[in-house]
This record gives C-alpha cells, sequence and structure tokens, in this order.
C-alpha cells in the first residue's frame, strides 16, 4: 500500500537553523512545544548538523529555544530565549505543576528549565533553574539527552552524550543536579544516549563509530567505576547510528535508527540481531524516531528523515502476536522540507489517525504542524 502524502496545516521560520522540537507531555501544557534552534559561525557559514562535532576552537555557535502554544487560530511562538546552539531538547514526564525541560548545548552544558504560567498574561513561560557544565571544555558539545522517567516516575535523571564520546549521567541532588557517572562510550561521536524506559539502569548509546551500545549504570560510583558493558553491536548498521528510542507501551521494543536510511526494531531480551519483518528503509537517514504517545497507536512511529523529510512508520501487529508475523511500512509521508528533517514530535492527548505532528529542518529554518 503506498503511502499518503500529507499537507501542512501551519508553517513558521524559525529563524536560525532548526536542529530539535518537542511538545510538552503534561497537563496542563499539552498545547506547547518547543524548538532548538544552532547556528555555526565563521569557518561554515550554513551550520551543517553533520560537522557539528568538529570540536574546532575557532567556531562559535548560537542558538534559541522558540516556545510555541496553540490558541484558537493555531500555534504562535509565546516566547524565545537565547542559548549557545542547541542540539537537542527533551521535556520531563513527571506530572508538575512547572515541568522541567533539558537542552542540550554547544558548549558542553545542559540546562534544566520549567515551564510555568506568566502570572499577568497567563502565558507559558521558561525560565532557567539550572546549568550543569558537563563538557571538559566549552568546545565540546552535548550532543544528546534522555530523561529516564519516560514512564511518569519521579523526577528522574539525565543521561547526555558529548561530542568526544564520554556520556554522563547527571543525577538531582539538594537541590542542584551532579554529574554522577561519567565514561568512554564510542570512539567517536555519539549522536544519541537513550534510557530503557522500562529499566533506568540501562543506557543505549549509538555512534559514529556504526555502533549501537548497552550498559548498566548501577555500578559503584564513589570510586568512579565504569558502568557495565551489557552489549555492543556493530554488525547490524552501515552508518552512523544517530537515533535510539524505547517503547513507552511495550517492555522489551526498541526503535534504533541510522545515517544508513534504516530504521531497525530490537526486542531487548535479544539484541544481538534486530527482528527482520520490521526493518524498513525510510530514505535521506534516520536523524530522530518517536513512538507515538498513546497505547492505542503503540505501533506508529514518527521520523525524522534527514534528506527525505518526515515519516510515520507503522509496525503491524506490535505487540499483539509473534514477532515474526510483525512488518514495518512506511503510511504517511511529508514532504515540505527543503532541507535537512531533524526535529520531530508527536502531540499528546490525540489517539486517531490525525494526531497532530510538528516537524522542522535545518538549511531553510522552516517548521510545519501537519496531521500525523
Amino acid at each position: 500500500m503506498a503511502a499518503t502524502v500529507v499537507e501542512p496545516t501551519q508553517s513558521f521560520s524559525t529563524d536560525l537553523p532548526a536542529a530539535a522540537l518537542e511538545f510538552c507531555p503534561v497537563e496542563p501544557f499539552t498545547d506547547v512545544f518547543v524548538t532548538g534552534t544552532y547556528k555555526l559561525h565563521e569557518s561554515d557559514p550554513d551550520g551543517k548538523q553533520e560537522e557539528v562535532a568538529s570540536g574546532a576552537e575557532q567556531q562559535t555557535r548560537s542558538g534559541r529555544c522558540l516556545i510555541y502554544q496553540k490558541d484558537a487560530t493555531g500555534f504562535r511562538r509565546m516566547q524565545e530565549l537565547d542559548f549557545a546552539g542547541i542540539l537537542d531538547l527533551k521535556w520531563n514526564h513527571a506530572p508538575s505543576s512547572a515541568p522541567l525541560l533539558g537542552v542540550a548545548d554547544s558548549i558542553g552544558q545542559i540546562s534544566i528549565l520549567n515551564l510555568s504560567k506568566d502570572e499577568s498574561s497567563q502565558s507559558p513561560r521558561l525560565s532557567t533553574i539550572h546549568t550543569i557544565q558537563c563538557g571538559a571544555t566549552s568546545s565540546t558539545l552535548c550532543l544528546s539527552l534522555d530523561w529516564s522517567n519516560r514512564r511518569g516516575q519521579g523526577v528522574g535523571f539525565i543521561a547526555t552524550s558529548l561530542s568526544d564520546g564520554v556520556i554522563s549521567v547527571l543525577r538531582p541532588s539538594e537541590g542542584a543536579w551532579d554529574i554522577a557517572q561519567t565514561w568512554k562510550a564510542h570512539e567517536y561521536e555519539p549522536w544519541v544516549v537513550a534510557f530503557d524506559y522500562w529499566n533506568e539502569n540501562v543506557v543505549y548509546s549509538g555512534g559514529d563509530d556504526l555502533t549501537f551500545r548497552g550498559w548498566d549504570i548501577r555500578a559503584c560510583t564513589e570510586d568512579d567505576s565504569p558502568p557495565t558493558a551489557l552489549f555492543k553491536d556493530k554488525k547490524s548498521f552501515s552508518g552512523g547510528v544517530t537515533s535510539i528510542q524505547s517503547s513507552p507501551h511495550d517492555e522489551h521494543i526498541l526503535a534504533v535508527g541510522s545515517y544508513d536510511e534504516s530504521l531497525l526494531i530490537f526486542d531487548t531480551r535479544n539484541l544481538s540481531r534486530p527482528l527482520v519483518r520490521t526493518q524498513v528503509n525510510v530514505g535521506g537517514g534516520v536523524w530522530r524516531v518517536k513512538w507515538h504517545p498513546s497505547p492505542k497507536r503503540k505501533g506508529d512511529l514518527l521520523v525524522a528523515a534527514m534528506h527525505d523529510g518526515a515519516k510515520v512508520v507503522r509496525v503491524q501487529g506490535l505487540g499483539d502476536a509473534p514477532s515474526e508475523v510483525w512488518e514495518a511500512q512506511v503510511t504517511k509521508r511529508f514532504e515540505k522540507h527543503e532541507s535537512m528533517a531533524y526535529g520531530a514530535d508527536w502531540s499528546y492527548g490525540g489517539e486517531g489517525e490525525e494526531t497532530c505532528v510538528a516537524t522542522c529542518s535545518f538549511y531553510d529554518k522552516a517548521m510545519y504542524v501537519w496531521s500525523g
């Protein structure tokens, strides 16, 4: 069956190249999403994302966090905050009157912001409450981050991957945040780090060394013990591993994407190989994958497919039958992006086939809202 080509309902300029996007999952702010932008100055006027981890001392990077909220006519920009270039941003999923947002930036910092309503206007406002320097120097980039509590358990903690191959785990401590663990995980840039949402002691990472890895972080931190390496997969990918997300609905299901244009589904009980019939070529390279937030659409994934726009991929029969009969296919295509599609997310609260989606792309500084 041919995929449906979807048209946008709104379009925006992000002013600077757009690299990341996420809807807030916490009531009463599920009508809010944020976009992170990134501009590389001097040596590369276009700020190519593929060169984001070059670490050249002479390069400077700037960015903004843009906040959008939906009203009667659609989404509109409510606030913008200046940052160093933003590589990734993720919301904490714990219920809260002031939800937390983590931001990974180009000078090796993780910033934690909270979202609240402005007392006078009742508009959503983000404020920075903590900044943690994770990079060894300001030329080390925080490339990605993830929260451990995707399923809403407690405040959780953060993992971040850095351009020097290091992964760090950050934990809250006496009103602040501390780096609890740091270890060398990859030979080259680890583009993504992600928690197992069913076991917060397990962290997955993927890098430019074509390697997908798993780690048990329960090692003692007092003597700087490294985590236990659970597995190392260097067979499944012919390009850098760029995106990993554990399913929030099915305990053992994991989606992994790569520069090689493949989206693979793994069963975490046997990570030696992906599930054969759930391998799908989405074109253009996979930069981000997001499982649909509703259990009624637990087999649907949103993909930011870099050179080839954005896609919705459906894994037929996921969780309802033996894995041998699961099969993945692209069901929807969004083709308006004219450059590298890097950011993509589903909105929360939608369960039908018309869930609101937002995606963003880099060189054309474009963002679109559509139904996925």
